[in-house]
């Protein structure tokens, strides 16, 4: 999940200025410049003034609160009781700088996708699902095990683009190369940024990362 987000982080800030990259998720936010860089790329607009320069306590303090306003809003608004402190995000903690990065990826990525009352969740599900419906070895029931083979990955890319992939040509039981295929093609015919490693979705005995998932497919 780390690495998902930081690449979901960086797909955003790279596109602003290459060296604003993120290497250390849990340690590059301390200061709220990053953070601020990427909810104002997100949202597309700007949160107002901030220390450019950071270097005092009080000036990363006041960055922080200044993008943290945005998710805690968010929060409030969605009934959430959860409110993230500017502390704990310059001391680096990981639950809580994995909660906000996946505030701002339902915020911004997922609230969109909507279907009848469904959640978010399960809209995107719904929607995975209509879009392979009929493929062969495709049976989408989940955002983690469903995904393993690389098919499903693969037949939405042809569901979209048929030219780009010969699905009928494709192996099951090949799930690295599918996933391979699916995410170069994504990244390099559509801009889709490759922010799951093949590994981690193929190895047999580990289950994909939900939340991973989901914000690969928000893409």
């Amino acid at each position: 999940q780390l690495k998902t987000f930081r690449a979901f982080a960086n797909s955003y800030l790279c596109a602003e200025d290459k060296s604003l990259k993120i290497t250390d998720l849990l340690a590059e936010l301390h200061d709220g410049i990053k953070l601020i860089i990427l909810v104002e790329a997100l949202q597309g607009g700007k949160l107002g003034k901030y220390h450019k320069n950071a270097k005092l306590q009080p000036q990363k303090l006041e960055n922080l609160n200044l993008a943290l306003k945005v998710i805690n809003d968010y929060n409030a608004a969605k009934g959430i009781k959860l409110s993230y402190g500017a502390e704990d995000i310059m001391a680096g903690k990981h639950v809580p700088i994995m909660g906000l990065m996946w505030i701002l990826i339902s915020r911004f990525m997922l609230d969109h996708i909507s279907e009848a009352d469904l959640s978010a969740k399960d809209a995107l599900l719904l929607w995975c699902q209509r879009k392979t419906e009929g493929y062969a070895n495709v049976k989408i029931t989940n955002f983690n095990d469903s995904w393993q083979s690389g098919l499903a990955f693969c037949a939405l890319l042809h569901k979209h683009r048929p030219d780009l992939i010969d699905f009928n040509s494709l192996n099951p039981n090949n799930a690295e190369e599918n996933l391979q295929l699916a995410f170069s093609l994504a990244e390099d015919q559509l801009g889709i940024p490759q922010l799951l490693e093949v590994e981690d979705i193929a190895d047999p005995n580990v289950r994909p990362d939900e939340k991973s998932v989901m914000t690969y497919l928000s893409f």
